[in-house]
């Protein structure tokens, strides 16, 4: 005889209040094993259509980081006089040659890339059309190659056995075609005549704006997570604005300018003073 027999064979001599009883008890046990034995299935995350791989530089950004990679390689290469940095008081001090390499006196550490940002706009900006030295950006637009479009294959191919979006590899992007010749020899000859050091002016002062009070706006601005940035008014500034709020200043061209900051909705501010994000190359 089964279990299931044993346990019906035993409930015929038992009163109505007892039956209830084991009745009660029955359903308990059964709500305790499905929820063992029912389990949710894994949520697996879609890829948006549309969305650019992680770590790739949006279009619109590549010429103004290509200028900073341009300033950086110039400064530790030749050296750099001192120069104004936005929002703070005191210039960056001026580089010393320690052992065959260009460094702070203060620290003893070469220029770093966010350092770099400062001495690009300090030299020239393009989108404002001012600073110490034109010539200097003039021969980064000499040499400057921009990267070929990055192209998105339409055909989708599904693999025998399926995996984990973890273990899925991110094709690699293109990498930019090498400068001509030509423009190399132009920007080696700006270099040998003309030095990051000496192009470099004397700092000027710079004086913090007035603040003004205005109203409160509210944020409309909505994009999706495509790793692109997206054009954005905000308080009479046009700018441009990712999904992850970060912010720069848009040029008559639509084209990405200087580093602006980060948007905080909450309070409708921009914090000037955070790091602008780094790409990796393509």
């Amino acid at each position: 005889m089964s279990t299931v027999q044993n346990v019906q064979e035993s409930l015929k001599g038992l009163s109505v209040e007892e039956l209830l009883a084991v009745i009660a008890a029955a359903a308990a046990e059964a709500k305790k094993a499905a929820k063992v034995a029912v389990k949710a299935a894994p949520k697996v995350a879609k890829e948006k259509k549309g969305s650019m791989p992680k770590g790739v530089l949006p279009k619109q950004l590549q010429e103004s980081f290509a200028y900073v990679d341009y300033t950086l390689a110039q400064a530790n290469a030749n050296g750099w006089k001192e120069f104004a940095v936005k929002g703070q008081d005191v210039p960056m001090e001026a580089s010393v040659e320690r052992d065959g390499a260009h460094v702070f006196p203060s620290t003893g550490k070469p220029l770093n890339r966010k350092q770099a940002m400062s001495l690009s706009k300090f030299l020239w900006s393009n989108k404002e059309q001012k600073g110490t030295n034109q010539a200097f950006y003039d021969a980064f637009k000499a040499q400057y190659v921009p990267p070929a479009a990055a192209t998105h294959a339409t055909e989708v191919v599904q693999p025998a056995v399926a995996e984990s979006p973890k273990k899925a590899k991110e094709e690699k992007a293109p990498k930019a075609k090498k400068a001509p010749k030509k423009a190399e020899d132009a920007v080696a000859a700006v270099a040998a005549a003309a030095p990051v050091e000496a192009l470099i002016a004397p700092p000027k002062k710079v004086t913090a704006p007035k603040k003004v009070a205005k109203k409160e706006e509210k944020d409309t601005f909505k994009c999706e997570d495509d790793g692109e940035v997206h054009p954005w008014d905000w308080k009479g500034k046009k700018l441009l604005r990712n999904f992850q709020n970060q912010v720069w200043e848009r040029t008559d061209d639509g084209e990405a300018g200087d580093w602006f900051g980060v948007y905080d909705a909450k309070t409708n501010t921009i914090d000037a003073s955070a790091a602008e994000p780094l790409y990796e190359d393509e």
